[in-house]
């Protein structure tokens, strides 16, 4: 075995006697610099042009001896606010995560099975070989295999599958087989047939975090519409039924998108290959039309403004002009169960009239009565059987759409998303309402006397001889406003047991209602009556044995305006049935007004203090109160409500009170039942978000239904509820925890550079953090505070002044219009809010944010000195071996002293100098020549140019960029770690101690800021990834930007040679700074909506630092005296 000192020296690629000049040469400029180094220790000079001669007081609290900064008198300010900002991210964390859960969702049985269609290839779209479309059959229902009924498109969301249509095409092959059983000639002389569900398979892209795979998936839907569109050219004419011969060739379908399926179908309308009539309904799911979930794509954020501005600008056209004049959109938002897209980002109403649109939330939804989560959309059995009812209540296939009028659709699905019909209806009877004859069986009817004002109640549905109740309609000078009835029994269908009907009589036999009493043939007496189905309302049962909305069980509400009733004479209540049962009806001919009583209250004062108030029943079922200052998405609230009941009166089992909370835009309702004490929240103004609609629109109304004649007062408590508020917070601002952090750096960068012009090492970054906060955090709350407020009362801030009773679209029209006028949009701004009563939040969320920071800074510190430690063990493992770790100990004396005391390397012999391959001998060289650690050979310089000269072709032309800047920072890290290794071994007598610590210090902040922007660039890369584990190579036109990456490449490789950034003139520190402000700025202002931007501030920032490197390498600096 050799010896080790006939080992080979590591020369870093160059010869051994160049190798050694080359370090007489370096240790020489070394000794010549000494005196020009020691400005690390001194201010500047009285003489600087700055006008600065000596920094403030808290300056000189920070020594810099021996390298290190310390802050003894700041030491602990950050800490706390650390402490504080996670105590705060933990409490909005566990409120959001404990909000209620209850899911009333049930899994959907199915039998699937899906045909593929081979033919649909390349000659009809140029995505053939990336996507697929099925046809769903369900195995349990026979049918034929070919499409003639209906076509319905299915488009999956972000990472869905095609297979999510089954619980919907299974639903409704089930309801179209059991009404064709029932009635086979009605359901097809109706134009009623069956749905025909498509589906197309994406192979489960990530289409949230791309534009172009949404713009692709687009234009194959158009493809798909196309294709579809031309089986019925031949399936019709060879189906089973011969009615379908006769049927019209379909000219559109109906699309059912969910998540981010909805987006894709609401950009066909913008394509070229869109045909126009194709699609004239479009139903979506938890679709965020809002805004984009994550807007870190550019192509994404220009995805939705250019949807939004099609949609907007053809509602703004002429009709005749309107290509979307026959669409309608229809929203259905989960409410608060869905994590993945905020609830209101589901609203329509910023691109869409009310014409067009409809916008729902599934905790209206009769028989649903529920929010749902983001997945459980597609499978929740109680939603989809009343999702299909709508669908097949606007079918027609005796019309070339496939479907009835724009006004019918909006109708019917209103009627069914919103009334709701009892389930016993079928398909033809949604909407019906036919005249019958009613006889009027004297001896078995009663006429009771009714005084407006006066509530009646009947409970012995039955078991009572009397089975017709009359109850005269009050004329003048009894006047009333509304009649109200509330029943536990299903009134709304045809062969239902209890009827109530509105009458007028019948002009040929009796001429006035008194002659009803005085009848003494004893024969019938035949009126003319009416079920008028459509003011029947269904709500969920409130008894003493339910805990939810949604238990199954079902209260009928039928309200009828005095206006309304003036051509009938009587209300007819008629009891067919035979055996004893627990039902109920309530009702009353109510003489107040059905407007809600406002509470004036602001939304400060309601989120300060509450509000108490207490009401009379007055004999009426429901009242209905209007907070003006409940408006907010934001704030949550706790209810609770005591009751007094009237003298000798015992509680109700089968009727306790509840509570009705409404907003109409969007419209959304929920249902409180059995109601003591619950948590009030809405989805109504929201952050970032565009209001459209009238000022009575936007405020919570609460309505507290009750039974008159059990109940005579009750008590009603609202106070905030704080707890819950903080949870809501998480959704809305997830998207400013990739952003605002940058704000917080800059702001740090900026003390980082104030000290190092005025003599100071380069600041560490928890150290920089720490004056921040003591310096500048109080500023910076106070910044974002008065601008919050400024954005708030902005002139740009959409407002209506039209009379509440204005014209819905014309409302609309007048909003749209300001949209498109208006400079920018204000509610796009800092924290997007749009009320100056929330300004708080602005202070309190930044606080929170620098407070973060601080512990991420910490953190990544940690991670940092772990990796220096696995850099140190690999270096002592490559340069050592067991006898030469041996004797590098003795040689430690000797080399200490010739290259730390004496600083001549040259009094070390040859033999000497060979033994410094040892892996402590070699530090001992690189501590006495730091920048020997940074030093490569020319064959390795080689390498490294021609990798990144590969690198950044591939960039240009296969890859996004964004791969090249993973391993970019992968590289800068581990320059990070290796820096902080040689700084931290490095004796704390060596002169060139500060260099090494301040080289990390600004080689930790360059890491840090770029590690900040890789949650901006993270998506990109999970799309990249995706397409390539499917073999699929989808363009990425955006990523290949060479501007994207090339100022951190360079960046990087200065840092990996170990080039501390040269001392900035005053020119330069105040240029820097102000690069530094806008770059916190547009983080600041710009950072929730338009994120992605901040990836190239950054790299023109680097190009900066490039610049300030590149002057001091080719311009030749003047002597320090």
């Amino acid at each position: 075995m050799k010896d080790d000192t006939d080992r080979p020296i590591n020369t870093y690629g160059m010869d051994p006697a160049d190798f050694q000049k080359y370090l007489f040469k370096r240790e020489e400029s070394y000794l010549n610099t000494e005196k020009e180094d020691a400005y690390f220790k001194r201010p500047p000079s009285s003489s600087s042009s700055s006008g600065r001669s000596t920094p403030k007081p808290l300056e000189k609290d920070i020594p810099v001896s021996n390298g290190y900064v310390m802050t003894r008198i700041l030491r602990g300010v950050s800490l706390y606010v650390a402490l504080i900002s996670i105590a705060l991210m933990c409490l909005i964390t566990h409120s959001f995560i404990s909000r209620p859960q209850d899911n009333s969702c049930q899994t959907a049985t199915v039998w699937p099975s899906y045909a593929r269609f081979l033919d649909f290839d390349n000659r009809y779209t140029r995505f053939a070989d990336r996507y697929t479309l099925y046809l769903y059959r369900e195995k349990s229902v026979y049918g034929s295999d070919k499409p003639t009924g209906v076509p319905v498109l299915f488009v999956p969301g972000n990472a869905g599958s095609y297979k999510q249509v089954r619980a919907f095409a299974a639903q409704a092959a089930h309801v179209y087989a059991e009404v064709l059983a029932e009635d086979p000639e009605g359901t097809l002389d109706s134009g009623k047939r069956e749905l025909d569900f498509f589906a197309v398979d994406f192979n489960e892209d990530f289409s949230a975090f791309h534009g172009q795979t949404l713009l692709n998936q687009a234009e194959y839907v158009n493809d798909a519409i196309n294709y579809i569109l031309s089986l019925y050219q031949t399936t019709r004419k060879t189906s089973d039924n011969p009615k379908d011969e006769s049927l019209p060739l379909p000219t559109s379908v109906i699309i059912l998108g969910h998540s981010m399926g909805g987006i894709v179908g609401q950009a066909v309308f913008s394509l070229k290959n869109y045909v126009e009539g194709s699609i004239n309904t479009l139903v979506t799911l938890a679709a965020p039309h809002a805004m984009a979930p994550l807007p870190f794509d550019r192509q994404i954020v220009e995805f939705y403004e250019a949807i939004k501005s099609y949609w907007l600008n053809s509602f703004l056209l002429p009709t005749e002009e309107n290509s979307l004049r026959d669409t309608l959109l229809v929203s259905i938002a989960g409410g608060g169960l869905d994590t993945n897209i905020v609830p209101e980002y589901s609203a329509v109403t910023a691109f869409a009239p009310p014409s067009n649109a409809l916008s729902v939330f599934t905790s209206g939804i009769p028989y649903v009565w529920a929010e749902i989560d983001h997945q459980a959309m597609a499978w929740c059995e109680n939603f989809r059987r009343v999702l299909i009812r709508g669908l097949f209540a606007i079918v027609d296939a005796r019309q070339p759409t496939g479907t009835v009028s724009l006004s019918e659709r909006k109708r019917l699905l209103s009627h069914t998303y919103i009334q709701g019909s009892s389930l016993e209806n079928d398909l033809t009877q949604i909407s019906g309402s036919p005249g019958s004859y009613q006889n009027l069986e004297c001896a078995n009817t009663v006429v009771h006397d009714t005084k407006p004002g006066t509530a009646f109640m009947l409970d012995d549905f039955g078991r009572s001889k009397t089975k017709q109740h009359v109850y005269p309609i009050p004329t003048f000078p009894d006047t009333f406003e509304y009649f109200e009835l509330l029943t536990s029994y299903p009134i709304d269908t045809a062969d239902s047991k209890v009827k109530v009907l509105a009458c007028h009589l019948d002009p040929k036999t009796v001429t006035s209602l008194p002659e009803l009493n005085r009848s003494e043939s004893g024969e019938p007496l035949p009126v003319i009556c009416e079920l008028l189905r459509d003011a029947i309302t269904l709500i969920p049962a409130s008894t003493t044995d339910t805990d939810t909305p949604y238990s199954g069980k079902v209260f009928y509400n039928y309200k009828l305006s005095a206006q309304r009733l003036q051509d009938y004479h009587l209300i007819l209540i008629n009891d067919d049935l035979n055996e004893p049962n627990d039902h109920f009806l309530v009702a009353d001919f109510a003489n107040k007004s059905s407007d809600p009583i406002l509470i004036n209250k602001s939304q400060s004062q309601l989120f300060r203090h509450g509000v108490n108030f207490s009401f009379n029943t007055s004999n009426s079922l429901s009242k209905k109160f209007q907070f003006l200052g409940m408006q907010n998405s934001l704030l949550a609230y706790k209810i609770k409500l005591s009751y007094e009941l009237h003298d000798g009166i015992e509680v109700q089992t089968t009727f306790t009170p509840m509570l009705k909370q409404s907003l109409e835009s969007p419209f959304e309702t929920k249902f409180y039942v059995n109601l003591t004490e619950a948590e009030i929240s809405l989805h109504g103004i929201s952050p970032f978000m565009e209001y459209f609609g009238k000022e009575s629109e936007k405020s919570l109304v609460m309505e507290f239904i009750t039974n008159p004649l059990v109940y005579k007062k009750i008590h009603v408590s609202l106070l905030p509820d704080f707890y819950a508020s903080a949870g809501r917070l998480l959704m809305r601002y997830r998207t400013l925890l990739g952003s605002f952090p940058i704000v917080v750096v800059a702001f740090a960068a900026y003390c980082q550079f104030r000290y190092f012009h005025y003599g100071s090492t380069f600041l560490n970054m928890n150290t920089a953090l720490e004056i921040f906060v003591r310096r500048g955090l109080m500023k910076l709350l106070v910044f974002v505070s008065v601008l919050s407020l400024i954005t708030s009362y902005s002139t740009s801030r959409i407002s209506t002044a039209l009379p509440d009773d204005a014209d819905p679209d014309t409302s609309w029209r007048v909003s749209a219009a300001m949209v498109l006028n208006s400079f920018w949009k204000q509610n796009h701004l800092l924290f997007g809010l749009q009320s100056p009563q929330f300004w708080i939040l602005a202070p309190i969320l930044t606080f929170m944010f620098v407070g973060l920071v601080v512990a991420c800074v910490f953190i990544f510190s940690i991670i940092i000195h772990f990796l220096s430690y696995v850099y140190g063990f690999c270096f002592r493992l490559r340069n050592s071996s067991m006898k030469g770790l041996m004797q590098s100990f003795l040689l430690c004396i000797k080399t200490m002293y010739v290259c730390l005391k004496k600083r001549d390397i040259s009094l070390l012999t040859n033999a000497d100098f060979r033994k410094y391959d040892t892996s402590e001998a070699l530090l001992n060289v690189i501590y006495a020549n730091p920048s020997l650690a940074y030093t490569y050979g020319r064959r390795d310089f080689q390498t490294r140019i021609i990798s990144n000269i590969i690198l950044l072709s591939i960039v240009m032309t296969v890859v996004p960029f964004q791969i090249a800047y993973v391993i970019l920072l992968a590289m800068q890290s581990m320059t990070t770690a290796k820096s902080l290794f040689l700084a931290r071994g490095c004796s704390r007598s060596s002169h060139h101690q500060q260099k090494l610590w301040s080289f990390f210090n600004f080689s930790l902040t360059v890491t840090f800021l770029m590690l900040l922007l890789a949650p901006i660039d993270f998506p990109v890369l999970l799309v990249w990834a995706r397409n390539i584990s499917t073999h699929w190579y989808i363009p990425f036109p955006t990523h290949h930007n060479f501007f994207s990456i090339i100022p951190f490449m360079i960046m990087t490789e200065i840092l990996r040679k170990g080039k501390l950034l040269p001392r900035l003139t005053d020119a330069e520190f105040y240029s820097n700074n102000l690069l530094l402000f806008l770059l916190a700025f547009y983080s600041l202002i710009y950072g929730a909506e338009k994120p992605y931007l901040i990836h190239n501030v950054v790299g023109a920032y680097f190009f900066w630092l490039i610049f300030l490197y590149a002057k001091n390498y080719f311009v030749k600096q003047p002597k320090r005296s």
